[in-house]
């Protein structure tokens, strides 16, 4: 497993320092972030509940003129450069975007603002973080507001930021397990998905309700069925978990976790034994309203909500043999606007 800096802020600055010299122009925070509920939803054009977190991959950087993009990347000690001038006319990035290296997720970001029209210039700069690397933990800038998290439509791209309720906490449990895109099935999924959007005649598993569902489920064969009513499910009880959050229903927004993990569990079948077991001991501990995995799942990363934090379950977890275990309590943060460093 890769690390990630003790000190992400310090560490591209120096590293900026050692391989262009000076300081750069901008210092850049994008913080990384944790979905509370709305899993396997983006792809298929529903509804996201994200929050900001208190760790975060920093740039800095400085602009040139020559449309080259130079960037260290100081957690993984390489470097990486493309031409802007080439990259929109050498098509969509490949989708194993993963497989293809860090520089790869540049290179996309890249492609996207030039293929919507934006003039982009040149820059140097050296690039790092302290979210886990292959966690689920992105980086996601829009989540970012103190004390609340993102209700975000994935087709319209609008957003609504909800408050937590008072008192709580999400705690992040990293089971220390990685998966990639490509072995872990997740393309296998978005297929499945697909094809029932394609069997109803619609774009997306959005336009999709259960009521739909349960009318044709004998057309369904025994996968594509319950991959559809995750997806259907899910985009519910994520629209539900907003306005739990909204009027501060802390017992029911858990109730909703709970249900989305069994749903990506038995219906989706994404978890895994890691995940299974600190899901199960974060319930045990009182003060934990719920408890789901986060991300694509395959054994990552499970976010319990609580009212007490994160000390009373080390001491359930600690005895279980799972492997590396890393707790960390996640209150939402908001995003700061790029600095000039002084």
């Amino acid at each position: 497993m890769k690390e990630v800096s003790a000190d992400p802020a310090a560490a591209v600055r120096q590293a900026y320092a050692a391989r262009f010299g000076g300081e750069p122009q901008f210092l850049i925070r994008a913080p990384g972030r944790v979905n509370l509920i709305g899993e396997h939803t983006d792809y298929n054009v529903g509804f996201v509940l994200p929050m900001a977190i208190d760790r975060a991959v920093w740039l800095a950087l400085r602009p040139t003129t020559d449309g080259q993009v130079r960037v260290h990347g100081v957690d993984v000690d390489e470097m990486g450069e493309f031409s802007l001038s080439t990259l929109l006319d050498s098509g969509p990035p490949e989708a194993d975007t993963a497989a293809q290296g860090w520089l790869e997720y540049l290179k996309c970001t890249a492609w996207a603002l030039l293929d919507a029209g934006h003039r982009l210039t040149g820059w140097e700069g050296a690039v790092a973080g302290d979210v886990p690397i292959g966690a689920g933990l992105s980086s996601s800038p829009p989540a970012g507001r103190a004390g609340h998290a993102l209700l975000l439509d994935c087709r319209t791209l609008e957003g609504r930021h909800v408050p937590l309720p008072s008192g709580t906490a999400v705690v992040v449990l990293d089971t220390g397990t990685r998966r990639g895109l490509v072995d872990s099935a997740y393309n296998e999924r978005r297929s499945q998905c697909e094809k029932v959007s394609a069997l109803f005649g619609v774009p997306a598993l959005r336009d999709v309700t259960s009521v739909d569902l349960a009318a044709r489920a004998g057309e369904l064969d025994d996968i594509a069925r319950p991959r559809a009513s995750h997806v259907i499910s899910e985009n519910e009880r994520t629209s539900e978990a907003a306005e739990a959050l909204a009027r501060g229903d802390a017992t029911r927004m858990g109730e909703l976790m709970d249900a989305s993990c069994a749903s990506l569990r038995d219906d989706f079948e994404v978890s895994s034994e890691a995940l299974d077991k600190m899901v199960a001991c974060a319930r045990r501990v009182d003060g934990c309203y719920g408890a789901r995995m986060t991300g694509a799942g395959f054994g990552i990363v499970p976010s319990p909500l609580s009212n007490r934090g994160l000390q009373p379950l080390w001491p359930r977890l600690q005895p279980k043999a799972i492997t590396r275990q890393q707790l960390t309590t996640r209150r939402s943060m908001s995003v700061p606007q790029p600095t000039v460093p002084e």
